[in-house]
């Protein structure tokens, strides 16, 4: 998981974004008709994965005639709000967490996403509402990650298609999960009516309602508990390295996790199958937690013109090939529909799964819970309080966090 920055103040002149609209062109590949600048683009992607974004920026500049430099920058908010002072800031960041989005668009760091960008008919609903605050758009979506059940087919005749039906074949064959990673824990508190922060259609968020204590709520953490301490399927001290090595070594027949351990389990001749999440709800699908990457411009790029037209030919190139990469899902409707995603027994359940998932809040006041639910559901977990008492203490500490933010 990625690790959550705090919202830090920044107040920035505001820039006209005149010639941003003039960037994107009128091919499909975004190409301009200046040429011959340089840009700098930033990228949260690591290792290969950052291999995959300079090829990107280089298959661009060569249709553009210009010329771009590729860096890793993984601080993101807090180099970004250092470059913005002088004239070394990027002139687009690519590989942005969905709730790190906030951050930067409350400090003022990001432009607006210029109409004609992005084909907004062509995207799946979960990547349009995160890549808005308040109705208005400040980013380029271009994977969805979410999680589904890994289970070994050589001991799993049939995946399970209820929660039920999964404890009752793991009370035999086992099940892991990091009972205390909120990120997975709370499709259990969504399945059931929770939420972290209501939202509204258009992405406004209210922080004053939080919805982790409700009814809910609480059956969420309840089932949770329950597995560490009613059937005992789970242990509290199981870490997520501990949880993908047994399922790898086959000690449990049963794991929650996403596509970034698809490559590593067939690399290890695994003979595993993935389901969407059982239902908890008979007839609904489990909403499990999303995590959407975003390229952005920043406000204080010096070459407007140009990063735009970047952005659009990322828009519509990015989401395939860093799929190729990534195994994470592209956010493009025409590129789930490819039959290389349809019909292929691990991506499709992804895809099925993403048309559930919930996208983590890109609002600054989301990033206020991981804290609080991972240590309040470790102390539930291990018989320190119980499942309405841990509710109760999430909201009460995120409130107290969001309080002291400006």
């Amino acid at each position: 998981m990625l690790k959550r920055t705090k919202v830090i103040a920044c107040l920035m002149a505001t820039m006209m974004i005149g010639g941003a609209f003039a960037g994107c062109g009128k091919s499909d590949s975004g190409k301009t008709t200046t040429g011959g600048k340089e840009i700098k683009i930033w990228s949260q992607y690591t290792g290969e994965n950052l291999k995959c974004v300079k090829d990107l920026a280089e298959a661009w500049a060569k249709e553009t005639g210009n010329k771009v430099k590729v860096t890793e920058d993984t601080k993101g908010f807090d180099s970004l709000v250092q470059a913005s002072k002088g004239k070394n800031s990027p002139d687009a960041v690519v590989g942005i967490a969905n709730d790190h989005l906030g951050t930067f668009q409350k400090a003022d760091l990001i432009d607006e996403v210029p109409t004609g960008t992005m084909d907004d008919s062509d995207y799946i609903e979960p990547a349009l509402k995160a890549s808005s605050i308040a109705g208005k758009r400040y980013a380029v979506p271009l994977t969805l990650e979410t999680y589904v059940l890994f289970y070994n087919k050589d001991k799993v005749k049939e995946a399970p298609k209820t929660w039920d039906d999964l404890v009752a074949q793991a009370k035999t064959l086992g099940f892991n999960y990091v009972l205390n990673d909120f990120y997975y824990s709370l499709a259990f508190i969504q399945a059931n009516g929770g939420y972290v922060l209501k939202t509204s259609d258009d992405g406004t968020v209210d922080p004053k309602d939080i919805g982790l204590n409700n009814e809910g709520a609480v059956k969420g953490l309840t089932m949770i508990n329950d597995l560490a301490n009613t059937s005992k399927l789970v242990s509290p001290s199981v870490t997520a390295e501990v949880a993908r090595g047994n399922f790898q070594n086959g000690k449990v027949a049963f794991y929650l996790s996403g596509p970034w351990d698809v490559a590593a389990f067939k690399k290890a001749n695994l003979n595993f199958g993935v389901a969407t999440f059982p239902e908890i709800v008979p007839g609904k699908a489990v909403p499990t937690t999303a995590g959407i990457k975003f390229a952005v411009v920043p406000k204080s790029s010096q070459n407007k013109t140009e990063a735009w037209s970047f952005m659009k030919y990322l828009a519509k190139n990015g989401p395939y090939k860093l799929f190729k990469q990534t195994a994470a899902i592209p956010v493009l409707k025409s590129e789930q529909a490819k039959d290389e995603i349809k019909n292929d027994p691990i991506t499709s359940v992804f895809a099925k799964q993403s048309e559930s998932a919930i996208p983590m809040s890109s609002a600054p006041e989301f990033g206020t819970v991981w804290d609080p639910a991972k240590n309040n559901i470790t102390l539930m977990i291990t018989n320190k309080q119980t499942p309405k008492q841990a509710a109760d203490n999430i909201v009460k500490q995120m409130q107290q966090k969001i309080a002291t933010m400006k």
